[in-house]
């Protein structure tokens, strides 16, 4: 599979991807394309207009002002990319994060979270919406699929330029609507979990009205097709995404399938009314259901340890995990491992030259907690060879709470716990509340401050939102966020079917 997209994204990384960019690509083979947007370098005024009239139309949401779209080449976007992570990430911080989730378990060591971005989204992006500068950038090199090509050529249309743009004037029409769930928030910082909520349904709502401006008809792209395309060009065997580790692989999909399901359920009323974790987006039926926020005590880590990152998991990543480390187990490991999600933190601390993990997991039932004790049982040590732990992390479980402890924190596993805060909350509004006051009262009496590490594996950067687009082999994928900053850029992916409807 020869791409020129990222996924979609994010963050808010979603990914919400290391850079929860709100991206839109089309899978392709290498073959050029009929007609184009582009006339010497610049988007075509009048194609351009179309795009932007039918946009707003589709959505809904008016459109004041000009919109800056900027053509730029492959080798233009790794720069705007490279200057992404170092604005974001001062020195250090991103291999906190990093070295945090190997720690957890999420991602290989020796792995260089960096570089592996960078090689993904350099084959994967096909274009950028910075809401900081409200600016569209394009990227002028890919190629596309012959369907498209053919189809283009007939229409006199550039399908694959007109659907990114679609969708990346969706975000930029989300932000005016809603600029809280975009501008920048630091009680969203260590919150990946609400982040890829976030993003899920940004992406799935620019997903749905994007091909909608395109005269897509409503409901011939059924969720049940997209989540097949998808999940069909995720398995694909070649390129840097193929060979990344399974976080990135198995998130970048998640905000265009579960987010366009929700869209497609809700319609507009889906941001007014954004979903507050992963557990919410990935089942209908739980799409307001409760669950408990937890903040943990710094101050309650032994002397000699300091604290390198914090976060929660949510139902997505914690699935994550079992299916990567778990995906070979005989018997295999079953979604009840995970299913009853009800809320969860974790805290990875250095303790001289060991990092050390805990992690705090609240269930909807004993039997869940049981559940996942049981399953965790399985990967431990799989988790402690990819920490680097000498031990296996331990676990157990009490009523509806599982923790896991690694050797070095086990002495102060029962006080972390006993003092950890804990809120009830099941829509965004509270979520973000409930963020807040953690952010807020997080520094320890001592006085010693907290870190101020960033969501997101492939979700938010802080430092100037890029909403970015991608492109590759047959469907269009999109990349995108969770809650964008000034200067961050996010990630996520999305994609359309490998027919797609001629549009009317």
């Amino acid at each position: 599979m020869k791409s020129c997209f990222p996924t979609g994204t994010a963050g808010r990384p979603t990914a919400r991807a290391l850079l929860r960019l709100i991206a839109i690509g089309v899978l392709v083979s290498r073959v050029g394309c009929s007609y184009s947007m582009l006339s010497e370098g610049r988007l075509r005024e009048g194609a351009f207009t179309s795009v932007l009239d039918r946009t707003v139309a589709a959505r809904g949401i008016g459109l004041d002002g000009p919109v800056d779209a900027r053509p730029v080449t492959q080798a233009e976007l790794t720069g705007i990319l490279q200057d992404a992570l170092d604005a974001e990430f001062p020195e250090g911080e991103l291999e906190d994060y990093e070295r945090a989730l190997t720690t957890v378990g999420l991602w290989p060591p020796d792995t260089r979270l960096r570089d592996v971005f960078l090689e993904v989204m350099t084959q994967e992006v096909a274009g950028l919406y910075v809401p900081a500068d409200a600016a569209l950038y394009v990227v002028t090199d890919v190629d596309l699929p012959v369907t498209l090509r053919v189809a283009s050529a007939l229409l006199m249309r550039d399908l694959m330029m007109e659907l990114s743009l679609a969708h990346e004037v969706v975000h930029l029409l989300q932000h005016r609507r809603y600029p809280e769930l975009f501008d920048p928030d630091t009680a969203l910082d260590r919150q990946d979990d609400l982040g890829n909520a976030v993003q899920a349904a940004l992406e799935g709502d620019a997903t749905r009205y994007g091909f909608e401006a395109l005269g897509v008809p409503v409901g011939s792209v059924t969720p049940s097709s997209l989540r097949e395309q998808v999940d069909r060009e995720l398995s694909s065997d070649d390129g840097a995404l193929a060979e990344a580790p399974l976080l990135l692989r198995l998130t970048l999909g998640f905000p265009y399938i579960e987010g366009y399901a929700m869209s497609f359920a809700e319609g507009r009323n889906l941001l007014e009314d954004p979903p507050a974790s992963t557990e919410q987006v990935m089942h209908p039926d739980r799409r307001h259901q409760a669950f408990t926020m937890l903040d943990l005590p710094e101050a309650d880590l032994p002397t000699g340890c300091r604290v390198v990152h914090e976060n929660t998991f949510g139902e997505l990543y914690t699935s994550v995990l079992f299916r990567d480390l778990g995906a070979d187990l005989d018997p295999p490991l079953h979604p009840e491992v995970w299913e009853g999600w009800d809320g969860d933190r974790y805290l990875v601390a250095a303790c001289g030259d060991r990092f050390e993990l805990v992690w705090v997991t609240l269930w909807d039932s004993p039997e869940d907690a049981e559940d996942f004790a049981i399953g965790y049982r399985r990967i431990a040590e799989r988790v402690a060879a990819r920490a680097g732990f000498a031990d296996v992390p331990a676990i157990r479980s009490r009523g509806s709470e599982a923790i896991v402890v690694s050797q070095g924190l086990a002495t102060s596993v029962e006080i972390l716990t006993a003092n950890s805060r804990r809120a009830r909350v099941s829509r965004r509004s509270e979520a973000h509340a409930v963020a807040l006051d953690f952010a807020l009262s997080a520094s320890p009496p001592t006085g010693k401050a907290r870190n101020a590490v960033r969501s997101g594996p492939f979700g938010e950067l802080r430092a100037g939102c890029f909403y970015g687009q991608a492109v590759k082999s047959r469907y269009a994928a999109l990349d995108g966020p969770g809650t964008p900053a000034p200067n961050c850029a996010r990630k996520i992916r999305k994609s359309l079917p490998a027919t797609m409807p001629s549009p009317e």
